[in-house]
């Protein structure tokens, strides 16, 4: 098995997997076959963790936000629906104290639906699940961040409007992923800040 379908096959099991994680399932656990807290750039398998995630993009079949813990995570087709109804759903936990140039990028971002963007402002966004964010290079060799509106990234897939299903059914669906996998539901973004949830 090479090692996409060894990383498809999770993604596929779990609905989620993390890119990097010391206890959750991850692509650098899966390849590597350990538990690091470190860069895995400087780890003996690093070009097979860059290979695999060079090809992760052109899957149909997932797409990678910053959701669990703010880190990168990849969520499979069947979870899209629920995380769109999430994403799109525009509550007070994403806007909330929204930073000055996090709140004039988003603007930027809806007015000309894909943004090439960095920085703090640009995470602040994707850790609130406001933008779609993805890595590009560029000709120059560069990583680029693009972002875009979910409207631009659905319809980049195909995907019809509506989920058909509301936000809190979307955030149940993927509490019920994050759980079956060992993961903890306050370190999703709706969740952050509350206390007891497990």
């Amino acid at each position: 098995m090479s090692d996409l379908d060894t990383v498809v096959a999770a993604i596929d099991k779990h609905g989620l997997l993390l890119l990097q994680d010391k206890k959750l399932p991850s692509v650098v656990g899966l390849l590597t076959g350990e538990s690091m807290s470190g860069s895995w750039w400087s780890h003996p398998k690093s070009h097979r963790i860059f290979a695999c995630l060079q090809q992760l993009p052109q899957r149909r079949d997932t797409t990678s936000v910053r959701l669990v813990d703010s880190k990168v995570t990849f969520v499979h087709r069947r979870l899209w629906p629920a995380l769109l109804a999430v994403a799109e759903a525009r509550e007070p936990w994403q806007t909330r104290a929204l930073a000055p140039d996090a709140r004039a990028l988003l603007q930027r971002v809806e007015q000309e639906q894909t943004v090439h963007a960095t920085g703090p402002a640009a995470r602040q966004l994707q850790d609130r699940l406001l933008v779609h964010g993805e890595q590009e290079h560029t000709d120059a060799g560069h990583h680029a961040q693009v972002l875009q509106t979910w409207k631009a990234w659905r319809a980049g897939r195909a995907l019809p409007v509506g989920t058909g299903i509301k936000a809190f059914e979307g955030q149940l669906q993927i509490e019920a992923a994050l759980k079956q996998m060992g993961g903890h539901l306050a370190t999703l973004p709706w969740q952050r800040g509350k206390r007891g949830r497990t």
